[in-house]
């Protein structure tokens, strides 16, 4: 493993009026730079987070896909498939095959490889999701076991599990969700509103399932056009009373995809009500009253929060740790600040113009992320030593808990977040 790298000192949290310098951290390469691409790219409307099972895809050009074991940081090679055009890590094992568009279809067909690259399942489906360890959906067609014996022809689309439930509605009655357990029978029937996604190139509505994912025991439903929380029985235990509700994953989803770890974090859940928001607890009463225009959940006692255009990060009291201030501003470009996931939170920060790079979404721009902790204290500064990336995605993105990807020469490689005091 590469020698620890440490950071620069900066100055960029400004604590109560008062200026807070860095404290210097660690970090180190589980894998350096060597990668074309990190992460799924196979089916755009794909669910999966990028790490499953400690697995996450990497692709050493375009004709090596692979997968990096990230414990070990090893990577090991997955046959090229002819006329494939990505692979998705599905989890249990299992990397989903997208194949390229044949003539006059509407979809790429999808299949699955075990990590010897076996076909478990052929080609021949627009999609296919990997429920768990022996549930297959094929949505709008059948649920399935891996031996391909048929559980039910009459579930549409499924969400992801979250504490051996997932969201899920019928063929023909799409407008109502319920649950399914882990052996694929209803275990609260159909009886709720579903939050749609945007339709997409392929012309289909998906469940939001960011909305229907339980977390200690409650999950935020809609009713009459508000959201509430039930309990696994079904049973509204908070009444549907606000407008929005935000998951754990809300701010720190970037280009990378993350496990949906429901809305209730630490007791307390993000909900919004007349255009702002506050945080509530599992018998709904206010713990802190609506009052920002940006709310995340909490996570090791801190969330971070907007309010009169002003970010910062508070405790559970709604006292204020610390503010966030842009190190660099230019005109046309601002910051996007994003939420921690495993202690570290980031900023990816415009830094010069790119008078070679152009694009709608991020116009010409370079970027580099910031990293920090929860006190406030760089892990990753300005002065980093990634490449600069033409995208507000940034050039560290955070895939799991700690670790991330970073690029540095045009490629990428992951590194591992790691305290001085540790």
């Amino acid at each position: 493993m590469n020698k620890m790298n440490k950071s620069a000192i900066l100055v960029w949290i400004v604590l109560f009026g008062t200026i807070k310098v860095w404290a210097q951290q660690t970090w180190e390469w589980i894998t350096p730079p060597q990668y074309k691409i990190i992460g799924n790219n196979g089916t755009t409307y794909s669910d999966e987070p990028d790490v499953q099972d400690g697995l996450v895809m990497a692709w050493l050009d375009e004709k090596q896909p692979g997968y990096i074991d990230i414990a070990t940081g090893k990577w090991y090679k997955l046959p090229y498939i002819k006329n494939s055009t990505g692979y998705d890590n599905v989890g249990y094992g299992l990397f989903r095959v997208s194949m390229r568009r044949e003539p006059k279809a509407a979809v790429p067909k999808n299949g699955l490889i075990d990590r010897n690259g076996k076909w478990i399942l052929q080609p021949g489906y627009p999609r296919v999701q990997v429920l768990n360890a022996d549930l297959l959906n094929f949505p709008a067609i059948r649920l399935t076991n891996k031996a391909g014996e048929i559980i039910t022809n009459e579930i549409h689309t499924v969400g992801p599990f979250s504490e051996g439930l997932a969201a899920a509605y019928k063929s023909g009655a799409s407008s109502i969700i319920g649950f399914i357990d882990e052996t694929g029978k209803w275990a609260i029937d159909p009886m709720f509103e579903k939050e749609l996604l945007p339709k997409k190139s392929y012309g289909a509505n998906f469940i939001d399932y960011e909305h229907f994912v339980f977390s200690e025991g409650l999950c935020p439903l809609k009713q009459n056009g508000k959201y509430g929380f039930i309990d696994k029985s079904g049973e509204f235990i908070i009444e549907p009373l606000f407008e929005d509700v935000a998951p754990l994953n809300s701010i720190i989803h970037l280009e990378a995809k993350h496990p949906f770890k429901g809305h209730f974090s630490e007791g307390l859940a993000t909900v919004k009500m007349n255009g702002i928001w506050g945080f509530i607890d599992k018998t709904g009463k206010w713990v802190i009253e609506p009052q920002y225009t940006v709310a995340t959940p909490f996570i090791d006692g801190v969330a971070m929060v907007c309010r009169d255009k002003l970010w910062m990060y508070i405790n559970k009291s709604n006292e204020v740790l610390f503010h966030l201030t842009s190190p660099i501003t230019l005109e046309k470009h601002k910051p996007v600040l994003y939420s921690f996931l495993g202690g570290i939170g980031m900023a990816v920060v415009p830094v010069a113009e790119d008078v070679n790079h152009s694009s709608k979404t991020y116009g010409t721009a370079l970027y580099t992320t910031i990293c920090i902790n929860q006190k406030g204290e760089t892990v990753i500064p300005i002065n980093s030593p990634f490449d600069k990336v033409g995208s507000f995605t940034g050039n560290v993105i955070m895939l799991q808990d700690g670790v991330a990807k970073a690029y540095k020469n045009g490629k990428w490689g992951l590194i591992k977040f790691k305290l001085q005091n540790e």
